[in-house]
């Protein structure tokens, strides 16, 4: 079901962007208080980058709640798999 799949991912982002979402409130509501106003020109600027923020975490995050989740050892960096030489044997301080 491609379509749930969407729609739980979008949820997902959602649910990330809901704290950063709850800051610019704050933020728009405190400068709103002390009494500055903004432009359209800059109103409009900031909803095109923040749209553009959004745009990106679609493009960069979702696509991550796909990849296979790695476990054990093989999600090891250094593995001795990557370095054969550690599995050498004793090495010339061990006698």
């Amino acid at each position: 079901m491609k379509i749930k799949e969407t729609l739980t991912d979008w949820l997902k982002v959602l649910l990330l962007l809901l704290d950063e979402a709850v800051v610019l409130v704050a933020i728009f509501l405190a400068l709103n208080y002390f009494g500055v106003k903004f432009t359209m020109p800059v109103t409009v600027l900031l909803i095109v980058v923040i749209a553009t923020v959004v745009l990106i975490i679609h493009i960069k995050v979702i696509p991550s709640f796909h990849w296979k989740k790695v476990t054990g050892p093989e999600a090891m960096v250094a593995t001795a798999s990557a370095f054969p030489s550690w599995r050498a044997g004793p090495g010339p301080t061990d006698g």
